[in-house]
């Protein structure tokens, strides 16, 4: 585990994740989720992370690694686009009480609503 008076934000979910056991993250890099990947990096032995070409196929793996080994994993998309990539996925878990954690990344807090690249309205 990290040194708890130290961590970011990347950090703390990927510690999370591991005290929850979960085995594997599935997403794509992008400028939105970067410290998370750093993070990810950091623990790589502790859990495996599973690139993908398309945020919803991220969304679909988890899904079907639920249905097949019963153990719930998580995604993680960047900003905008990306994240608006993963819902239909997450419809067909929630449809199904599959059970997954989807992360997305943002722009930075500084730019939100100024129409920063790729930022999605909430």
């Amino acid at each position: 585990m990290s040194d708890t008076n130290k961590l970011n934000g990347g950090q703390v979910i990927i510690d999370y994740l591991i005290k929850e056991k979960v085995p594997y993250v599935f997403g794509l890099c992008g400028h939105g989720n970067i410290g998370l990947i750093d993070a990810m990096h950091e623990r790589q032995d502790d859990i495996g992370t599973i690139s993908v070409h398309h945020e919803s196929v991220a969304g679909f793996m988890a899904d079907v690694y639920y249905r097949v080994s019963g153990q719930p994993t998580a995604t993680f998309t960047s900003c905008g686009p990306g994240s608006a990539n993963l819902p239909i996925s997450l419809g067909n878990a929630f449809f199904d009480s599959v059970p997954f954690l989807a992360i997305t990344g943002n722009v930075p807090t500084s730019q939100f609503n100024g129409g920063a690249f790729q930022e999605t309205y909430r």
